[in-house]
């Protein structure tokens, strides 16, 4: 999974997805569309209304513990993919 902050497209296996909300930079940290990023990577995603709180679940393992799993890229304006 690659995102620009501030891009409405990202790319996931190197395709391009739309995003309805891009990643932002805010207050010196990164915001990224939890469900998005969750489920790109097949976890699975629920809202709990009553606690107010979003539960996530994989089953994924790593054998290699390595790896970058998600790149978030800042101030590269040469990557717009819209």
């Amino acid at each position: 999974v690659v995102m620009v902050i501030g891009n409405h497209t990202a790319l996931v296996n190197n395709e391009r997805v739309h995003l309805d909300c891009p990643p932002a930079y805010q207050e010196n940290r990164v915001l990224i569309p939890v469900r998005f990023v969750s489920e790109a990577f097949n976890a699975n995603v629920e809202w709990n209304l009553a606690l107010q709180t979003v539960n996530i679940t994989s089953s994924y393992r790593s054998n290699s513990g390595s790896g970058n799993l998600l790149s978030l890229i800042s101030g590269q304006t040469d990557r717009n993919w819209d």
